[in-house]
Protein backbone atom coordinates (compact mmCIF):
# COMPACT_ATOMS: atom_id res chain seq x y z
CA UNK A 1 0.00 0.00 0.00
CA UNK A 2 1.14 3.36 -0.97
CA UNK A 3 1.96 5.65 1.89
CA UNK A 4 2.76 9.27 2.46
CA UNK A 5 5.90 10.14 2.56
CA UNK A 6 6.73 14.00 3.15
CA UNK A 7 10.48 12.86 3.22
CA UNK A 8 9.97 12.50 -0.45
CA UNK A 9 8.74 15.76 -1.16
CA UNK A 10 10.90 18.04 0.95
CA UNK A 11 13.82 15.68 -1.26
CA UNK A 12 12.17 17.65 -4.14
CA UNK A 13 11.28 21.15 -3.06
CA UNK A 14 13.41 21.55 0.35
CA UNK A 15 14.44 25.08 0.06
CA UNK A 16 11.29 26.42 -1.59
CA UNK A 17 8.37 28.24 0.00
CA UNK A 18 5.87 25.29 1.65
CA UNK A 19 3.67 27.46 3.52
CA UNK A 20 3.35 31.34 4.39
CA UNK A 21 1.84 31.87 7.83
CA UNK A 22 1.34 35.13 9.90
CA UNK A 23 3.54 36.74 6.71
CA UNK A 24 6.30 34.22 8.08
CA UNK A 25 7.82 32.03 5.38
CA UNK A 26 9.07 28.85 6.40
CA UNK A 27 10.69 26.01 3.45
CA UNK A 28 9.73 22.26 3.04
CA UNK A 29 13.12 21.85 4.65
CA UNK A 30 12.08 24.16 7.71
CA UNK A 31 8.64 21.43 7.72
CA UNK A 32 10.62 18.97 8.01
CA UNK A 33 12.96 19.50 10.84
CA UNK A 34 10.19 21.23 13.01
CA UNK A 35 7.99 18.06 12.69
CA UNK A 36 10.88 15.65 13.48
CA UNK A 37 11.64 18.21 16.54
CA UNK A 38 8.00 17.44 17.76
CA UNK A 39 8.39 13.55 17.41
CA UNK A 40 11.62 13.89 20.37
CA UNK A 41 9.20 16.09 22.06
CA UNK A 42 5.80 14.73 22.28
CA UNK A 43 5.19 11.09 23.79
CA UNK A 44 3.20 9.66 20.64
CA UNK A 45 2.70 5.90 21.68
CA UNK A 46 -1.50 5.33 21.07
CA UNK A 47 -2.18 3.87 17.67
CA UNK A 48 -4.35 6.79 16.37
CA UNK A 49 -2.91 10.77 17.65
CA UNK A 50 -5.65 13.31 18.07
CA UNK A 51 -4.82 17.01 16.61
CA UNK A 52 -7.18 19.91 17.38
CA UNK A 53 -7.12 21.76 14.09
CA UNK A 54 -6.14 25.42 13.11
CA UNK A 55 -4.53 27.15 10.31
CA UNK A 56 -1.28 27.37 11.66
CA UNK A 57 2.42 26.16 10.95
CA UNK A 58 2.49 24.28 14.83
CA UNK A 59 -0.36 22.62 13.33
CA UNK A 60 0.69 21.38 9.99
CA UNK A 61 4.23 19.98 11.27
CA UNK A 62 2.11 18.27 14.41
CA UNK A 63 0.16 16.41 11.18
CA UNK A 64 3.80 15.42 9.58
CA UNK A 65 5.05 14.74 12.83
CA UNK A 66 2.55 12.06 13.49
CA UNK A 67 3.37 10.29 10.26
CA UNK A 68 7.17 10.54 10.92
CA UNK A 69 5.93 8.37 14.16
CA UNK A 70 4.44 6.02 11.89
CA UNK A 71 1.23 6.59 13.48
CA UNK A 72 -2.19 8.50 12.72
CA UNK A 73 -3.94 11.89 12.92
CA UNK A 74 -7.22 12.15 13.84
CA UNK A 75 -7.65 15.81 13.23
CA UNK A 76 -10.97 17.45 14.91
CA UNK A 77 -12.34 21.14 15.41
CA UNK A 78 -11.89 22.54 19.42
CA UNK A 79 -15.93 22.45 20.19
CA UNK A 80 -15.76 18.41 19.22
CA UNK A 81 -12.91 18.19 22.25
CA UNK A 82 -15.97 17.38 24.71
CA UNK A 83 -17.53 14.68 22.66
CA UNK A 84 -14.61 12.55 21.83
CA UNK A 85 -15.28 9.89 23.82
CA UNK A 86 -18.03 9.19 22.09
CA UNK A 87 -17.06 10.14 18.69
CA UNK A 88 -14.28 7.39 19.01
CA UNK A 89 -15.95 4.91 20.85
CA UNK A 90 -14.64 2.57 17.79
CA UNK A 91 -11.06 3.15 18.76
CA UNK A 92 -11.59 3.59 22.61
CA UNK A 93 -8.20 3.25 24.29
CA UNK A 94 -6.23 3.24 21.06
CA UNK A 95 -5.80 7.19 20.95
CA UNK A 96 -4.48 9.83 22.59
CA UNK A 97 -4.19 13.89 22.47
CA UNK A 98 -1.05 14.82 20.77
CA UNK A 99 -0.06 16.47 23.79
CA UNK A 100 -0.37 13.67 26.34
CA UNK A 101 2.05 11.56 28.17
CA UNK A 102 1.45 8.18 27.78
CA UNK A 103 4.05 4.81 29.36
CA UNK A 104 2.93 2.72 27.37
CA UNK A 105 3.42 1.70 23.56
CA UNK A 106 1.18 0.25 21.05
CA UNK A 107 2.55 -2.20 18.81
CA UNK A 108 3.75 -0.36 15.78
CA UNK A 109 2.61 -3.52 13.74
CA UNK A 110 -0.58 -1.79 14.42
CA UNK A 111 0.04 1.03 12.34
CA UNK A 112 -2.51 1.53 8.62
CA UNK A 113 0.05 2.03 5.92
CA UNK A 114 -2.05 4.06 3.29
CA UNK A 115 -3.92 5.76 5.48
CA UNK A 116 -3.34 9.55 5.51
CA UNK A 117 -5.62 10.83 8.32
CA UNK A 118 -9.11 10.43 10.00
CA UNK A 119 -11.33 13.60 10.41
CA UNK A 120 -14.77 14.08 11.56
CA UNK A 121 -17.79 15.59 9.68
CA UNK A 122 -19.54 19.00 10.67
CA UNK A 123 -21.92 17.38 12.88
CA UNK A 124 -24.59 19.72 11.44
CA UNK A 125 -27.16 15.97 11.54
CA UNK A 126 -26.37 15.26 15.16
CA UNK A 127 -23.37 13.70 16.69
CA UNK A 128 -20.25 14.19 14.35
CA UNK A 129 -19.19 10.95 12.17
CA UNK A 130 -15.80 10.04 11.36
CA UNK A 131 -14.20 9.46 8.24
CA UNK A 132 -10.73 8.23 6.81
CA UNK A 133 -8.69 9.56 4.22
CA UNK A 134 -6.62 7.24 2.22
CA UNK A 135 -2.87 8.96 0.53
CA UNK A 136 -2.82 6.76 -2.47
CA UNK A 137 -6.60 8.00 -3.68
CA UNK A 138 -5.73 11.63 -2.62
CA UNK A 139 -2.52 11.38 -4.56
CA UNK A 140 -4.45 10.42 -7.73
CA UNK A 141 -6.70 13.09 -7.59
CA UNK A 142 -4.40 15.73 -6.80
CA UNK A 143 -2.66 14.37 -10.42
CA UNK A 144 -6.45 15.15 -11.77
CA UNK A 145 -6.56 18.06 -10.74
CA UNK A 146 -2.96 19.39 -11.09
CA UNK A 147 -4.04 18.48 -14.92
CA UNK A 148 -7.79 19.66 -14.58
CA UNK A 149 -7.35 23.12 -13.01
CA UNK A 150 -4.01 23.76 -15.02
CA UNK A 151 -2.08 23.87 -11.36
CA UNK A 152 1.51 24.54 -13.41
CA UNK A 153 0.26 28.12 -13.85
CA UNK A 154 -0.07 28.45 -9.91
CA UNK A 155 3.06 28.93 -7.26
CA UNK A 156 0.60 29.11 -4.61
CA UNK A 157 -2.51 27.75 -3.23
CA UNK A 158 -4.84 28.57 -0.29
CA UNK A 159 -8.44 27.83 1.39
CA UNK A 160 -10.92 29.45 3.11
CA UNK A 161 -11.76 26.13 4.56
CA UNK A 162 -10.40 25.53 7.81
CA UNK A 163 -7.51 22.52 8.14
CA UNK A 164 -9.76 20.73 10.61
CA UNK A 165 -12.21 19.94 7.64
CA UNK A 166 -11.52 17.54 4.24
CA UNK A 167 -11.20 20.17 2.28
CA UNK A 168 -9.20 22.20 4.41
CA UNK A 169 -6.66 19.25 4.51
CA UNK A 170 -7.09 17.62 1.09
CA UNK A 171 -5.65 21.79 -0.22
CA UNK A 172 -2.99 21.69 2.08
CA UNK A 173 -1.50 18.26 1.28
CA UNK A 174 -2.14 19.11 -2.58
CA UNK A 175 -0.24 22.50 -2.30
CA UNK A 176 2.91 19.97 -0.49
CA UNK A 177 2.72 17.38 -2.87
CA UNK A 178 3.29 19.57 -5.96
CA UNK A 179 5.79 22.24 -4.24
CA UNK A 180 3.52 24.86 -4.22
CA UNK A 181 3.27 28.07 -1.46
CA UNK A 182 0.24 27.45 0.83
CA UNK A 183 -0.89 30.49 2.42
CA UNK A 184 -3.33 30.11 5.54
CA UNK A 185 -6.11 31.74 5.75
CA UNK A 186 -7.53 34.13 8.97
CA UNK A 187 -10.80 35.96 7.86
CA UNK A 188 -9.01 39.01 10.37
CA UNK A 189 -5.56 38.68 7.70
CA UNK A 190 -5.10 40.55 4.44
CA UNK A 191 -3.04 37.56 2.17
CA UNK A 192 -0.12 39.73 0.92
CA UNK A 193 0.52 36.61 -1.82
CA UNK A 194 3.34 37.82 -4.52
CA UNK A 195 2.91 34.53 -6.72
CA UNK A 196 -0.48 33.65 -8.77
CA UNK A 197 -2.20 31.61 -6.15
CA UNK A 198 -5.51 29.55 -6.52
CA UNK A 199 -8.08 29.34 -4.10
CA UNK A 200 -10.29 26.05 -3.04
CA UNK A 201 -13.32 27.82 -1.14
CA UNK A 202 -17.40 27.35 -1.28
CA UNK A 203 -19.91 28.95 -2.45
CA UNK A 204 -21.08 31.00 0.88
CA UNK A 205 -17.38 32.85 1.03
CA UNK A 206 -17.57 33.68 -2.60
CA UNK A 207 -21.04 35.61 -2.25
CA UNK A 208 -19.01 38.20 -0.34
CA UNK A 209 -17.08 40.13 -2.73
CA UNK A 210 -15.92 42.90 -1.21
CA UNK A 211 -14.80 40.90 1.58
CA UNK A 212 -12.42 38.70 -0.72
CA UNK A 213 -11.28 41.34 -2.77
CA UNK A 214 -9.99 43.18 0.79
CA UNK A 215 -8.47 39.73 2.25
CA UNK A 216 -6.93 38.19 -1.08
CA UNK A 217 -4.25 39.99 -3.37
CA UNK A 218 -3.37 38.07 -6.99
CA UNK A 219 -5.96 35.67 -6.69
CA UNK A 220 -6.36 33.91 -10.27
CA UNK A 221 -8.18 30.88 -10.16
CA UNK A 222 -10.77 29.33 -7.75
CA UNK A 223 -12.40 26.21 -7.34
CA UNK A 224 -15.74 26.08 -5.24
CA UNK A 225 -17.44 23.06 -3.92
CA UNK A 226 -19.21 22.29 -0.96
CA UNK A 227 -22.71 23.72 -2.16
CA UNK A 228 -24.16 25.04 -5.46
CA UNK A 229 -22.66 27.72 -7.19
CA UNK A 230 -25.27 30.42 -8.64
CA UNK A 231 -25.51 32.38 -11.48
CA UNK A 232 -25.97 35.26 -9.14
CA UNK A 233 -22.80 34.85 -7.32
CA UNK A 234 -20.79 33.76 -11.05
CA UNK A 235 -22.02 37.04 -12.41
CA UNK A 236 -21.36 39.34 -9.93
CA UNK A 237 -17.72 37.85 -9.60
CA UNK A 238 -17.51 38.56 -13.86
CA UNK A 239 -18.09 42.32 -13.01
CA UNK A 240 -15.56 42.62 -10.63
CA UNK A 241 -12.90 40.16 -11.35
CA UNK A 242 -13.82 38.87 -15.12
CA UNK A 243 -9.98 37.76 -15.41
CA UNK A 244 -10.19 35.17 -13.00
CA UNK A 245 -10.74 31.76 -13.84
CA UNK A 246 -13.48 30.03 -12.32
CA UNK A 247 -14.24 26.35 -11.55
CA UNK A 248 -16.97 24.48 -10.13
CA UNK A 249 -16.61 20.64 -8.31
CA UNK A 250 -19.07 18.24 -7.70
CA UNK A 251 -18.95 15.19 -5.16
CA UNK A 252 -20.50 13.75 -2.13
CA UNK A 253 -19.40 14.89 1.34
CA UNK A 254 -15.67 15.07 2.07
CA UNK A 255 -14.01 16.32 -1.60
CA UNK A 256 -14.81 13.03 -2.87
CA UNK A 257 -14.33 14.11 -7.07
CA UNK A 258 -17.24 13.22 -8.68
CA UNK A 259 -17.61 15.65 -11.43
CA UNK A 260 -16.31 19.23 -12.59
CA UNK A 261 -16.89 22.14 -15.00
CA UNK A 262 -15.21 25.14 -15.82
CA UNK A 263 -17.76 28.33 -15.77
CA UNK A 264 -17.39 30.86 -18.15
CA UNK A 265 -20.73 33.14 -18.08
CA UNK A 266 -23.85 31.65 -17.25
CA UNK A 267 -24.40 27.96 -15.83
CA UNK A 268 -26.46 25.80 -17.58
CA UNK A 269 -29.27 24.70 -15.68
CA UNK A 270 -28.99 21.63 -14.24
CA UNK A 271 -25.80 20.89 -15.60
CA UNK A 272 -22.72 19.43 -13.90
CA UNK A 273 -20.04 19.88 -16.50
CA UNK A 274 -18.20 16.55 -17.25
CA UNK A 275 -17.58 13.58 -14.78
CA UNK A 276 -13.58 13.33 -13.44
CA UNK A 277 -11.82 10.45 -15.09
CA UNK A 278 -12.46 7.08 -13.86
CA UNK A 279 -15.94 8.34 -12.36
CA UNK A 280 -19.40 6.64 -13.42
CA UNK A 281 -23.22 7.55 -12.81
CA UNK A 282 -25.76 5.33 -12.70
CA UNK A 283 -29.44 6.85 -13.27
CA UNK A 284 -32.61 4.57 -11.27
CA UNK A 285 -35.87 5.38 -11.39
CA UNK A 286 -37.68 6.64 -8.08
CA UNK A 287 -40.31 4.82 -7.00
Amino acid sequence: MEIFNFDEIVSKFGTKTAVVSANQNYSYNDLSKYAQELVKQYSLKKKYIVLVGNSSVLFICQFLAVHYAKRTPIVISQHDTDKLDKILINVANQWQFITDVVPTDDSLEHFEEGLLFCGATSGTTGLPKMYQRNWQSWRIGFEICNKIYELEEYQGITTTSPLTTSLGMHTLLLSLYFGKTFYTFDKADIIKNKMKTMLFTVPTYLSHVPQFKHTFQNINGIVSCGGELTNQIILKWEENRAEVKLYELYGSSETSLVAWQRVDGVKKESCVGQLFPNVSVNFTKEK
